[in-house]
């Protein structure tokens, strides 16, 4: 309904109208911060995802169980022969360079402070109380990762970021 239109319109009937298409617009505008706040999640959701894909996993790897049950003169001898192996292998080994040291370095500083910053949102969304289930299972999956993690073998800037999550996980923690 055009502006003329609703100029035409009796009073009475026009402030039913007005009022009628306010109450759609403000439908509308409901809607639309819904759906803000269910795409910010996603969003949210996906770059943890991408930070839990970029963690390595332990390998696995085989067990023999009779080597579990062998003599200790036996554990002695194969001791000493993997460690011979080992150095072996240690001399053999393709040394890094200082550039890939500093690339992995810089990787996983990145990681640390993208989780520092994710942990931090869900901790001011937590204190608002608008944290979903996942987001919870979010928090404890940090918490299980940064629980191996010890902050006096870093430095400067990486022993910071761990130390403030921790700090946070710690504090939510308490409520959940």
């Amino acid at each position: 309904m055009s502006l003329d239109e609703l100029k035409e319109l009796s009073p009475k009937e026009r402030l039913k109208r007005l009022k009628e298409l306010q109450e759609e617009d403000k439908k509308e505008i409901e809607e639309a911060e819904e759906l803000i706040k269910q795409s910010v999640h996603d969003v949210e959701q996906e770059e943890i995802d991408e930070v839990v894909r970029r963690i390595k996993k332990p390998e696995l790897r085989k067990v023999n169980v009779e080597d579990l049950f062998d003599d200790k003169k036996e554990d002695v001898k194969r001791d000493e022969k993997k460690e011979e192996s080992l150095e072996d292998k240690a001399e053999t080994a393709p040394k890094p360079t200082q550039e890939e040291i500093n690339s992995r370095i810089g990787n996983y500083s990145l990681a640390r402070e993208e989780t520092y910053d994710k942990v931090r949102g869900l901790v001011e969304k937590a204190q608002q109380g608008t944290i979903t289930q996942q987001e919870q299972e979010n928090l404890s999956f940090y918490k299980k990762q940064f629980d191996d993690v010890n902050p006096d073998y870093m430095q400067g800037n990486d022993r910071d970021v761990v130390e403030r999550t921790e700090q946070l996980l710690d504090k939510i923690m308490k409520y959940y």
